[in-house]
């Protein structure tokens, strides 16, 4: 993801999904997929680098200092960014 042509695994494409449900923390990720802490926040932070997920709002949950990050699914972009570039340099062109 944040590597040009790593392909998505396992795990990032089951934590895709749970997002697309609903929106979740890394936490309730880890516990629905019976991930660790780190590897659902890798999972999510991947994610997050590529614009598939978008942190939908930060909160503050009990027993922990700084607020949560809760991710939601992108929204699908008008345009594709391969499409823009190739506009871009067919106007230059001309």
């Amino acid at each position: 993801m944040s590597k040009r042509g790593r392909p998505m695994g396992p795990v990032l494409i089951a934590v895709l999904e749970r997002i697309k449900n609903r929106h979740m923390t890394a936490r309730e990720v880890a516990y629905e997929l019976q991930l660790s802490m780190d590897e659902a926040n890798n999972a999510c932070r991947r994610l997050h680098d590529a614009e598939m997920i978008v942190v939908q709002e930060k909160i503050k949950v009990e027993k922990i200092n700084k607020r949560v990050s809760v991710y939601a699914v992108a929204p699908e972009p008008k345009r594709s960014p391969a499409m823009m570039a190739a506009n871009i340099f067919s106007k230059q062109r001309k």
